[in-house]
């Protein structure tokens, strides 16, 4: 099965380079969908040449049960790999967290949230240096000066 994608925006650039490569460029309500999920932005750029998608201000990645919201996305579709950066927040299930990147590898359904990494999952506040977001399995693992805070009552 053949993947899904399309890009679309208020205004839409194609460049022609060699050997029929091409760059699109959304300008303007900037949308990429892929498969299950789809990114949008105010610019949206597509190389076909290194298979890579670029989204910059007002970035929003939503998947399954997933909201992203970056200032930049670069996205590598052959990896299924995306990096967003400009202080990151991630909403999934319970979770909702910021960080200053936030890596996503759509085949392993893994997200990791990297450096200063705040926030919460239901009434628990953490922080920690890393956050692995196990999607398939439902878990979170956070490492590097690790610190929960649980609201009273939650022990007893």
């Amino acid at each position: 099965m053949e993947a899904v994608r399309e890009i679309s925006g208020d205004e839409l650039e194609i460049t022609a380079l060699e050997d029929d490569e091409y760059i699109f460029e959304a300008r303007g309500n900037a949308l990429l969908k892929l498969d299950e999920i789809e990114v949008s932005g105010d610019l949206g750029e597509f190389h076909s040449l290194e298979q890579e998608a670029r989204f910059f201000d007002n970035v929003v990645l939503v998947g399954p049960d997933m909201r992203i919201e970056a200032e930049e996305l670069i996205y590598e579709l052959i990896a299924e790999r995306g990096i967003m950066t400009g202080r990151p927040r991630v909403q999934y299930g319970e979770l909702d967290a910021t960080s200053d990147e936030v890596e996503y590898l759509m085949a392993e359904e893994m997200v990791y949230l990297r450096g200063n990494v705040e926030g919460r999952r239901g009434r628990q506040e953490f922080s920690s240096d890393v956050v692995e977001v196990n999607l398939a399995e439902d878990k979170i693992k956070l490492s590097g000066q690790a610190r929960m805070q649980l609201p009273e009552g939650d022990l007893e």
